[in-house]
């Protein structure tokens, strides 16, 4: 091969493949951002983000700050989300989230009459009254030689976030407020394949003025369910969470400690 075969052949057209991908690169977050701060526009929200990061070697994602507002009051808030996956692993059919963190992350729900609101949005406009008809599905037998994919997630923590949920079926009602405070979400060594699963969970929360801690061991098939279950420094004024109780359980007084 000649000098200029190779040149024609082999180095330009590599290095135009490794410039188009910097460019792709340098590009995906700010794409990324504009269709993220046009999504909330459009519901009459306004959003800011103070960076997008994304990554394809290995494929990452990492947001910070981001924050949605409607009326100059905040609908949602996030400090940091990153979310990682290995390549190789998927080659074997197994898909390994080397890192999943999600920090500060606040939310408004808000259930009124028959409408959800998220975040300031309300989601019955993406539900139609009109049912296409589906067509018959036909179930698909699995080959032998197809196995379930495998996903294994090493470490996944949620922290520090809270659920604000109004809750008003009814207009004639006055509205009932809670908050979900969820201090620490870890899950440990969680793998699984089709039906079976394993891993480790462990959860401190409040709801309203009810504080709980659980950690959990748990072995999951369809043949087998292990599960290993500890309560610590619990406490649960019966008040907090009566309403959630249907009648006539809910006129119970008291509290669980």
């Amino acid at each position: 091969m000649t000098r200029r075969h190779f040149r024609n052949f082999i180095f330009f057209p590599f290095s135009a493949l490794v410039i188009i991908v910097i460019l792709i690169w340098i590009a995906t977050p700010f794409i990324a951002k504009h269709y993220l701060t046009t999504f909330f526009q459009e519901q009459g929200e306004k959003a800011s983000v103070d960076s997008i990061s994304v990554n394809f070697f290995p494929p990452k994602v990492d947001v910070k700050n981001l924050v949605v507002t409607k009326q100059q009051q905040e609908a949602l808030s996030l400090k940091r989300a990153t979310f990682e996956v290995e390549i190789w692993p998927l080659l074997a059919r197994t898909v390994r989230i080397s890192e999943a963190n999600i920090d500060g992350f606040e939310i408004t729900l808000a259930q009124q009459e028959k409408d959800w609101i998220i975040a300031g949005i309300n989601t019955s406009q993406y539900l139609t009254e009109e049912t296409e008809e589906k067509a018959p599905t036909v179930e698909e037998t699995p080959s032998e030689n197809s196995a379930p994919w495998s996903i294994n997630l090493p470490v996944f923590s949620f922290t520090d976030s809270q659920f604000h949920l109004s809750r008003q079926p009814d207009s004639n009602t006055p509205a009932q407020l809670d908050s979900f405070t969820l201090k620490k979400l870890v899950v440990k060594d969680l793998s699984g394949q089709g039906e079976s699963w394993n891993g480790e969970v462990s959860l401190s929360a409040l709801v309203n003025e009810a504080r709980f801690s659980v950690s959990s061991l748990f072995d999951y098939s369809p043949e087998k369910t292990s599960l290993d279950v500890k309560i610590k420094d619990s406490l649960l004024p019966i008040n907090s969470f009566q309403h959630f109780i249907p009648e006539p359980y809910n006129q119970t007084i008291g509290k669980l400690a």
